[in-house]
């Protein structure tokens, strides 16, 4: 194993909320990850960010996705259960 080697992360975004919006402004400008495929429920707001963001792939099946291989990092922008 190298450990010296430059790595990129594929990340996939989890929700099409508002949350996620702050999360890949950080993302993008980040060394060593890449938004990789965003997944949500609504169709319409999954195209969109895939869209507005550029995401190679999007997904409607999170089951998919979470067996995706080329998915290193999963992010969950949703709430906390006690945000009100």
């Amino acid at each position: 194993m190298n450990f010296g080697a430059k790595v990129t992360l594929n990340l996939a975004i989890i929700s099409t909320g508002f949350i996620p919006h702050h999360a890949i402004a950080r993302i993008v400008k980040s060394n060593g990850s890449q938004l990789y495929s965003i997944h949500g429920r609504n169709p319409d707001l999954v195209k969109q960010f895939q869209s507005q963001y550029g995401f190679p792939t999007l997904s409607m099946d999170l089951a998919d996705l979470l067996s995706d291989p080329n998915v290193d990092v999963g992010y969950i922008g949703l709430p906390g259960l006690r945000t009100h």
